[in-house]
């Protein structure tokens, strides 16, 4: 049954593939205020391009592929506890590892470890340039965390990345049983019809968040209640058809993708150095 399950698991598709990340991350860019780094507002075409780069990384080879793979999504499904309370009693990823190598074998993934990790990294190459504003290598280090906090934040706005039922319905054996193909009708032909254009109306200039953490749950709770939504829009056929209606859908969560990612990167830099 492990067996099966681990190459279920491997086998998931990409969040939003290179079009969604590039549409979610240009509409960042379009967001960010002058208090911002300046660096930062004029690098686009490198911030950009960035965001969709992990998931390519599954081609450098198979140690990246294995290593970095259970970063993209967590299966709400398979934790034992509500989101917020099971991040309260296992913090990092490790802490996570231990406890479900010591259940049922089944690794739910590390999105939000993952995310938490970058936005602490991004906080703390912020506070460096602070004291050290033109050094180019903070700098590099900077746009590298900002992009790769970018992927990693706009996968969760996929809500098949939070569920069990990411590519089709499964059993309780992890067998798909309905809707195969989900995932690629979801984010990749839908997304053909997306422009940054369309998704602008829902964004808004960023905020500081109050607890990141919380935040971050929140969003995570938000996106995986729409797991319904896209199986019903696909029962209805209307993802293959790319109507109005699902084409606005997708746009409005890649809008929440952009939404997070921007207030994320605010927060860092108005706490880098605190």
């Amino acid at each position: 049954m492990y067996a099966a399950l681990f190459i279920f698991i491997l086998g998931r598709a990409d969040a939003w593939w290179e079009r969604g990340h590039r549409i979610a991350t240009e509409a960042v860019m379009r967001m960010l205020p002058s208090d911002m780094p300046r660096f930062l507002r004029a690098s686009g075409d490198v911030l950009v391009p960035l965001s969709a780069a992990p998931d390519r990384w599954k081609k450098y080879g198979d140690l990246v592929h294995l290593g970095w793979r259970w970063d993209h999504f967590m299966d709400l499904e398979l934790l034992d506890l509500p989101l917020g309370k099971f991040l309260e009693k296992f913090p990092d990823r490790f802490s996570a590892m231990e406890h479900w190598c010591g259940g049922n074998g089944r690794i739910p993934g590390f999105l939000p470890y993952h995310i938490l990790e970058l936005y602490e990294a991004l906080k703390g190459v912020f506070g460096e340039l602070k004291e050290k504003p033109s050094d180019p290598s903070l700098q590099v280090q900077a746009l590298f965390f900002a992009g790769s906090l970018a992927h990693f934040a706009e996968d969760l706005s996929q809500p098949l990345h939070l569920t069990v039922h990411y590519d089709g319905r499964v059993d309780e054996r992890g067998v798909v049983i309905s809707n195969k193909g989900i995932h690629e009708r979801f984010e990749g032909q839908l997304v053909e019809h997306i422009d940054v254009k369309d998704v602008l109306p829902y964004v808004h200039p960023p905020e500081e968040l109050g607890n990141v953490k919380e935040a971050l749950v929140r969003a995570m709770e938000r996106s995986h209640g729409f797991v319904k939504e896209v199986y019903a829009l696909d029962n209805r056929g209307e993802l293959e058809r790319t109507t109005p209606e699902a084409v606005r859908f997708a746009a409005r969560r890649l809008a929440e993708g952009a939404q997070l990612v921007a207030d994320l990167w605010y927060t860092a830099w108005a706490r880098g150095g605190r």
